[in-house]
């Protein structure tokens, strides 16, 4: 930064008048004599602007050579404001308030010189620093003149300058750098942040205002953009400025920022990193550019790094497999896979990922089987809605075929076959009616009785086939037909009672309920039936409940020889459910529960056993964690965890131990070491002790104290020292007391009492030489003093006696003496002798007062010494800036302040000696410079292309970077970064080429309409990449064609059991089997001619069938009417008959 120095000195020249008094022009204002300079050259524009008490009253350009002179009236408030183009300004106030006794006694006051460096002005930083007074004159009556308080000196503008320009650059970037932390970092400089917030409170209220500065500084630079802590920066500078307490700013920081590397230091080696970069980083708040600090957090952020990465792969790797354990595989993919990105080299994430590959094929398969299933489910629903039943059954059916006893099929199986029962009793029942009203249309009352009661069979409650037989048997109601009945009845009770014998339940029925159609309310018969009805149920459910039964045994026993106990169990207690009485089940499910109480109590215990290794693990008690790590493994052998974690343990104790070892060590050269600096402490403490430099041992002792803070020794001699210092303390209080008092009463000419003071000090003090100097002194003073008196009245009788011949010479002896002063005075003035020259032109004027010409020399002279005084002040002034700024190696300063000293001193070699050196300083920096700015734009130039995740670019830039600074670690640190990058950017490249190669395969076999492959493939490429929709989109196309190609596989399989039952002769069921694939392709021909040429058989048979039973009745007629005419003794009309009878049935025999 270039900066225009205005060298400020404000000198104060007080110009006494000599007690003759000369007779100055009264002045009407205070003069101030300024100069503008600069090493860059002339300001521009410079200016000087002017309010009085608060309003602008003029505007003065200040020429090129930067000089000007103004004069303020008096009693008025002024502020200067310097100012020039593209410089900051600077406010002077000038307070010109003088007593009025004053300026009437004389108004004649000396110029002050106004010296000012302006700096220049930085466009984008605050600048509100600049509209601080940095300098207030004021009249003090202490010294009857002028006088300055500087509120701000160059070196305080710097920094102001500095630190503007500083909160600039962080505005700027806060906003992005803030985004870029993580949570954590935010929550940790925001916790720095609080922490420095609390220290500058309480430091501020105990009043200690510089280290409150510097702690509401330190959070500024944390966060730039809170108010507070601006606020409170600009309230203590105001505060410190009143108070006059800025010098030892610097000094308090310096001591704060060591304190904290100490502690930072202290927490490194203790490997409480966090807290350490904590304190490091406060130490930068303070030196922003410290390398200590900011290569200790570079090294701490590496090793947190590896901390953290370590942690976070061993988390990962335990979600995975909770993932995993849970069956939530997609998931757990990921996390294995993040897992990687980690450790790349590790085989367990690769185990584990090859197995959620095998778990996702087998599960894959599974679902291709649940969507046909569900698929067909749906469509059964379908039909059964559209009370196409067969059709529905069917594809129930075929639901099965997928998911084998499943019980919803089944269900929806048993129902559709309740319907279709229930609308073939329908039918049946319609069909009888039908038949039986003919039947009674035509009087054929024996067969239409007959379908009655069959359709009555069918609805026992219908009241219309009931009244119709009735009807009949009115119709009917005469003995022959009783008789006849009876005979009939008894006839097939006997049939139906030999059959019910044989067991024969379902022959025994059709009789019985042939008796009833005879005789419909006898007792006897519907009992019979009632009883059949039973033992058939029975029978069929005993039967159902030894398939139910053996379905359920062989289900458990194959599921416990897979080890799927609990599906075992299940199905064993469902089997004992059928039959509470069979042992087998019972015996098979307490063997179940045995061996499943031991797996859960093995995996409880293996569970307890990790749980409390671990914690003993987290806890670092190693030897208890590999004991429970054991035991898990006694529960469960083979497993990894339990393993992989004894052998950690193995390595961290071995590591422990080492570690002990080199700690015991490091502990014993401490000793070591601690024991010889306390002995050099004391033994340096007792020589200071011994001479009675008891401050110096004092420090001594308390060193030796921090080292071995229980020795007693040094406590002791500690106390001896305070009691010695507090001794002499009240002496010396007692002394200086006596003393004062004694010089005041000296000072007042009270000798006697003065000496008596004296004297009492000397008791006090009796080492102490001033009181007898004193002492002495005042005898002098009151014997000479005595002396004088009678010398002074001999004398004056004298004077009386010579002053008239006095007289008359007085007069030639005084032009004599004037006229060899001003000889003399001249003499001195021309050969440099100022200050001789002053003494002989002021005894000129004294012996004639009356003369102008010594006084015109005086005051030439004076304004000589004057500027002869500001170019040694000056010159002094600037070689202790310029010294002081190349300590702190601010060496533009110090070479303009060394070429200052020059313009006060041209010939003086120092400063020239000094210029030279720093030129040699500047350009080796400068190199050094070239050095670090190549380095930081190839640092930089690594950032942006790492940003970009340009890593190959990135490497090469940071590669850059250590040709300048080989030993630097960020640049080792990011190039190990950017290979891992790169290599995390070739496993995308290759999980991109994998999702591209699953893609294109899948595609393959779609086209060839290889849908299994084809599935597998889009599910595959899901699998790596879950988000995408083209491979979703595909495997809905697949199901659809899947849908038709089963549908077409259904068809055929349905025509082939339809053709084969065709065969067969089964031609309900044939057409129950055609009609299905009609379902699948409605209105296919083949299927609809085989269902055609199906009824027209069943036509066939079913009039071949009515044939036969009409054959029957009147068979049974003709029987009837012969076996009655043989009864009764007509045998020619029984013989009649019979032959009818014959020629119904010619190879009947009966």
């Amino acid at each position: 930064m270039v900066r225009i120095y205005i060298k400020v000195g404000i000198l104060v020249f007080l110009f006494f008048i000599n007690s003759l008094g000369l007779n100055a022009q009264k002045k009407l204002g205070f003069p101030v004599v300024g100069n503008i300079i600069s090493e860059t050259g002339p300001t521009e524009n410079a200016r000087a602007t002017i309010f009085e008490d608060g309003r602008e009253i003029q505007v003065i350009g200040i020429d090129g050579n930067g000089k000007f002179n103004l004069t303020f009236l008096f009693n008025h408030d002024y502020i200067l404001v310097l100012s020039g183009d593209e410089r900051f300004q600077k406010k002077i106030q000038i307070l010109t308030f003088v007593p009025t006794h004053v300026l009437n006694s004389s108004s004649d006051f000396p110029p002050y010189v106004l010296e000012q460096s302006l700096f220049k002005e930085i466009t984008g930083i605050d600048k509100s620093f600049s509209d601080n007074i940095i300098i207030k004159l004021f009249y003090d009556p202490g010294v009857d003149n002028f006088i300055s308080e500087v509120f701000y000196n160059d070196g305080q503008i710097q920094k102001q300058i500095e630190n503007a320009i500083w909160r600039s650059q962080q505005v700027g970037k806060t906003a992005d750098e803030l985004a870029r932390l993580t949570d954590a970092e935010l929550r940790l400089m925001r916790q720095e942040y609080n922490q420095w917030i609390k220290e500058a409170a309480f430091d501020y209220q105990e009043a200690r205002y510089q280290a409150a500065l510097m702690g509401y500084k330190a959070a500024n630079r944390l966060f730039p953009e809170e108010q507070f802590p601006i606020d409170r920066i600009a309230e203590i500078n105001d505060l410190l400025l009143a108070l006059q307490i800025t010098a030892n700013l610097d000094q308090v920081q310096e001591e704060k920022f060591r304190e904290l590397i100490n502690q930072a230091d202290a927490e490194f080696n203790s490997t409480e990193y966090d807290l350490a970069k904590g304190l490091y980083r406060q130490a930068l708040n303070i030196k922003i550019n410290d390398s200590h600090a900011i290569s200790r957090i570079q090294e701490i952020d590496k090793i947190l790094a590896v901390q953290i990465a370590d942690s976070e792969y061993a988390d990962i790797i335990e979600e995975a497999d909770r993932l995993f354990v849970n069956s939530n595989l997609e998931v757990a993919k990921t996390k294995y896979n993040e897992a990687l990105i980690l450790r790349p080299k590790e085989d367990y994430p690769k185990r584990r990922l090859k197995d959620i590959e095998d778990e996702e094929d087998r599960l894959e398969k599974n679902e291709l089987q649940l969507q046909r299933y569900q698929l067909a489910i749906a469509e059964g629903d379908e039909f059964r809605e559209k009370t196409q039943y067969l059709r529905a059954r069917e594809t129930y059916e075929w639901a099965m075929s997928f998911k084998p006893g499943d019980e919803i099929a089944q269900e929806r199986i048993s129902q559709i076959d309740e319907l279709m029962r229930l609308e073939k009793i329908d039918k049946d029942y319609e069909k009888l009616i039908t038949d039986a009203d003919k039947s009674f249309k035509k009087e054929d009352y024996s067969k239409a009785v007959q379908s009655y009661n069959e359709a009555l069979l069918l609805k026992p409650d219908e009241e219309y086939p009931q009244n119709q037989v009735a009807i009949i048997n009115n119709i009917l109601e005469n003995d022959n037909a009783r008789i006849l009945a009876d005979q009939q009845y008894q006839a097939k009770i006997k049939e139906a009672d030999g059959q019910f014998v044989e067991k024969n339940y379902s022959r025994a029925k059709n009789f019985y309920s042939e008796a009833l159609l005879i005789k419909s309310d006898e007792k006897y018969p519907t009992d019979k039936i009632a009883e059949i009805d039973r033992i058939v149920a029975e029978i069929e459910k005993q039967k159902l409940e030894d398939e139910k039964y053996n379905e359920l045994i062989t289900l458990a026993n194959a599921a416990l020889d897979i080890s799927d106990y609990q599906t075992a169990k299940t199905h064993f207690d469902e089997a004992r459910e059928v039959k509470p009485r069979e042992r087998y089940p019972v015996q098979k499910v307490d063997e179940i529960e045995t061996i499943l109480k031991n797996i859960s109590e093995a995996e409880e215990n293996y569970r307890k056993a990790i749980s409390e290794a671990d914690k003993n693990y987290n806890r670092e008690l190693y030897t208890p964690a590999r004991t429970f790590y054991s035991q898990a493994l006694s529960f469960k052998s083979g497993q990894e965890y339990p393993e992989m974690m004894i052998l950690r343990i193995d390595s961290v104790e071995n590591a422990m131990v080492l570690a002990q070892k080199a700690e015991l060590n490091r502990l014993d050269s401490l000793n070591k070491e601690k024991d010889k600096n306390y002995n050099e402490l004391i033994a340096a403490a007792d020589i200071n002790f011994n001479s009675s430099q008891f401050e110096e041992a004092r420090v001594f002792y308390e060193k030796a104290l921090e080292i071995k803070s229980d020795e007693a020794y040094p406590k002791q001699r500690l106390e001896a020292i305070k009691d010695i210092i507090n001794k002499l303390a009240d002496q010396k209080k007692e002394y200086e007391k006596l003393i004062a008092e004694a010089d005041k009463q000296f000072e007042k000419e009270l000798f006697v009492d003065a000496r008596e003071s004296y004297l009492s000090a000397k008791s006090s003090k009796p080492d102490e030489i001033y009181p007898d100097e004193m002492v002495s002194k005042i005898d002098s003073i009151v014997n000479a003093r005595t002396i004088a008196q009678k010398q002074k009245e001999a004398e004056q009788k004298k004077i009386e006696e010579a002053q008239q011949t006095k007289l008359i010479a007085d007069q030639e002896i005084l032009d004599r003496n004037y006229n060899q002063a001003i000889t003399q005075a001249d003499n001195f003035y021309n050969s440099d002798q100022y200050q001789s020259a002053i003494d002989s032109y002021k005894e000129a004027q004294n012996l004639k007062p009356g003369e102008i010409y010594p006084e015109q020399r005086i005051i030439e002279i004076e304004g000589i010494l004057a500027d002869i005084l500001i170019n040694d002040q000056g010159y002094t002034k600037s070689i202790a800036d310029a010294d002081k700024a190349f300590e702190k190696q601010n060496y533009d300063e110090a070479k303009m302040a060394y070429n200052n000293a020059l313009v006060f001193k041209p010939q003086e070699n120092y400063p020239k000696n000094q210029l030279i050196k720093i030129s040699e300083i500047v350009e080796q920096l400068a190199r050094d410079t070239e050095k670090e700015l190549n380095y930081q734009n190839a640092i930089t130039e690594g950032d942006g292309l790492f940003g970009k995740n340009s890593f190959n670019q990135a490497i090469s830039a940071y590669r850059q970077a250590l040709t300048f600074k080989p030993e630097e670690k960020y640049p080792q640190d990011q190039i190990r970064l950017a290979d891992a990058r790169v290599e995390e950017q070739e496993k995308l490249a290759n999980l991109e080429k994998s999702y591209s190669d699953a893609i294109n395969a899948a595609d393959a076999a779609f086209n060839n309409a290889d849908y299994e492959n084809a599935e597998k493939g889009y599910n595959n490429a899901i699998r790596i990449k879950p988000n995408e929709k083209y491979p979703k989109e595909r495997l809905n196309l697949i199901v659809g064609q899947i849908k038709d190609e089963i549908m077409r596989e259904r068809y055929n399989v349905l025509i082939t059991e339809g053709d084969k039952l065709f065969n067969l002769k089964e031609y309900y069921n044939s057409r129950d089997k055609y009609f299905a694939a009609l379902v699948i392709i409605a209105g296919d021909e083949y299927a609809q001619n085989r269902i055609d040429e199906i009824d027209a058989i069943l036509a066939a048979l079913a009039k071949a069938e009515e044939e036969r039973k009409e054959l029957e009745r009147k068979y049974a007629q003709a029987i009837i009417f012969a076996d009655k005419e043989f009864t009764e003794g007509g045998y020619p009309d029984a013989v009649k008959y019979y032959n009818e009878a014959l020629s119904f049935k010619p190879d009947e025999i009966y």
